[in-house]
């Protein structure tokens, strides 16, 4: 370990929380983690062999590979940018925050944060990864043109390049969940050098400081990476290569997993996950809670209407919906946090499973207002037997509403989330620590915010919690905010589902951390 570098871990698992003080100075406390964690390591022992190529079979692919602009977590294409950026800090599934290419964040407010980075790393084109490149990454990180970012690097009011390796921030108030955003997009830092000289094709390939350089992308195909040998981690990555095949149908990826024609297989598909359990395949699980979800724009009728929105919860039934589109794999979702969660609250759920009557009366309160509820929803391949499932429900329980099924590629039905373009969309919202994962997703000027949904309450609260270092507070918070949000309802759980990573007797040293990314850096290849 470099002498200068600082370790910051911060246990923030459901298992023993770690607030206030602890938590405000990240970096200056080594605590002991209270879990091993289950499924976060299959390395099989062994010591590591270099050299091969490790193929990687996944179900997503994205519009483009730059941070700003498309989501950097595990549902979405966090794993196709990894290789290219690492990332500043991690957060593993015991909830312990390790640094990367920042050897620490420290504060002693919560609102001034000292970002210290290592020294001597490069991108891989040669320019330096020091604290103006970092400046000069959030300030882009800041402009309009960077939905996925913006709202989170706008609450930085100012940087100051201190030294060469220190970037010292200011927020626009206290966080304790700003250390946490390191991880993701806003921690995946480009060579300025690259986004200055290659313009708008620098999305197609990006330049970072990460284990792997992108050598070819054929979009809905293939991703092929090399290995960077200047890369930071001495020794690292072990391959030499790194090919990520990308097979839309889960039942075809799948079979490709099995014949062996990779080593690695990542899916969110809960029958998928379940099948290949039964078969004695390992799986890494991350402890993240939360799901996927569907979104309804809350900016255009007649979702924008909450009656609509309560009508169509209100004629659904979980359990009914995952035997229809899952064969009873998917395990319900009805209350924000599961039952081992402090901030549980089962008094406010979603209305699933409501009276009929009353649904039909808040359709036919609209339609005498807007005349009858035509809701086209496009759905990907992967999510098109639960939508079927879905229109089939409502529209036999409810009269004057009809659900419309179309099937779209992932790349035009994430164009269509981030433009706005949708009437209801699939989405996820899985994280460990509740507060900026939910500002992300519910702050009026959140970058994450596909559902356009906007109330002063929600954002008060989320603010309220953000600086709070009171558990006690902390729970009483959460808790009005699933009471808000069962009522406001911008969106409605579809299930408890998580991206689990799939190990293949050829791949050792496999590690995830947060939802589910993995850290490329450490796998290698047992011939």
């Amino acid at each position: 370990m470099h002498k200068k570098e600082k370790i910051m871990k911060s246990t923030i698992a459901k298992r023993c929380r770690v607030l206030g003080a602890s938590l405000a100075v990240l970096s200056m406390a080594l605590l002991a983690a209270c879990s091993s964690g289950d499924g976060s390591d299959t390395s099989g022992g062994g010591t590591p062999v270099p050299g091969g190529t490790l193929t990687v079979i996944t179900e997503t692919d994205g519009l483009t590979l730059d941070p700003t602009v498309t989501a950097g977590g595990a549902q979405s294409v966090g794993n196709l940018m990894l290789p290219i950026f690492d990332t500043l800090i991690r957060v593993d599934v015991n909830g312990e925050i390790r640094p990367r290419i920042a050897t620490s964040v420290e504060s002693e407010d919560r609102q001034t944060w000292t970002i210290e980075l290592r020294e001597g790393v490069t991108f891989t084109d040669g320019t330096p990864f020091d604290a103006e490149a970092l400046k000069f990454n959030w300030e882009r990180a800041q402009e309009p043109t960077s939905p996925i970012t913006k709202r989170d690097a706008n609450a930085i009011t100012s940087m100051t390049v201190t030294s060469p390796t220190t970037l010292e921030v200011t927020l626009d108030a206290p966080s304790s969940g700003f250390p946490f955003l390191l991880q993701g997009s806003l921690g995946m830092i480009g060579s300025p050098t690259a986004i200055k000289e290659m313009g708008e094709d620098y999305s197609a390939a990006p330049v970072g400081a990460g284990p792997f350089i992108l050598e070819q992308r054929v979009p809905g195909s293939m991703y092929s990476y090399k290995k960077n040998p200047d890369f930071w981690e001495e020794g690292r990555p072990y391959v030499d290569a790194l090919n990520i095949k990308l097979i839309v149908e889960t039942q075809q990826a799948e079979a490709a997993f099995k014949a062996g024609e990779s080593d690695l297989f990542y899916t969110g598909d809960p029958r998928v996950q379940r099948d290949l359990k039964a078969t004695g395949h390992e799986a890494l699980t991350p402890e993240a809670f939360g799901g996927y979800q569907y979104t309804f724009n809350t900016t255009s009728l007649p979702t924008s209407d909450v009656r609509v929105r309560k009508a169509i919860i209100m004629a659904l039934d979980p359990e009914a919906l995952s035997d229809r589109a899952t064969q009873g794999a998917a395990a319900p979702w009805t209350t924000l946090f599961p039952q081992t969660s402090p901030y549980h609250a089962p008094e406010h759920q979603w209305p699933f499973n409501g009276d009929i009557k009353e649904a039909q009366e808040l359709i036919d309160s609209y339609v005498a207002e807007h005349g009858p509820v035509e809701i086209t929803y496009e759905a990907i391949s992967s999510d098109r037997a639960w939508a079927d499932a879905i229109a089939e429900r409502v529209n036999s329980q409810l009269d004057d509403i009809t659900i419309t099924i179309g099937t779209v590629s992932l790349q035009k039905a994430l164009d269509n989330l981030y433009s706005g373009q949708y009437t209801i969309a699939n989405n996820s919202l899985q994280g460990f620590d509740p507060i900026p994962t939910l500002s992300n997703r519910l702050l009026c000027d959140s970058g994450g915010n596909n559902a356009n949904y906007c109330n002063e309450e929600m954002d008060r609260l989320l603010k309220r919690a953000a600086v709070t270092s009171s558990q006690d507070e902390r729970v009483e918070i959460l808790r009005e905010v699933q009471k808000l949000l069962v009522q406001e309802l911008p969106f409605f759980p579809q299930m408890e589902r998580k991206i689990e990573l799939f190990v293949n007797d050829s791949a050792k040293g496999a590690h995830i951390y947060d939802a589910g990314l993995i850290e490329y850096e450490s796998l290698w290849i047992d011939e």
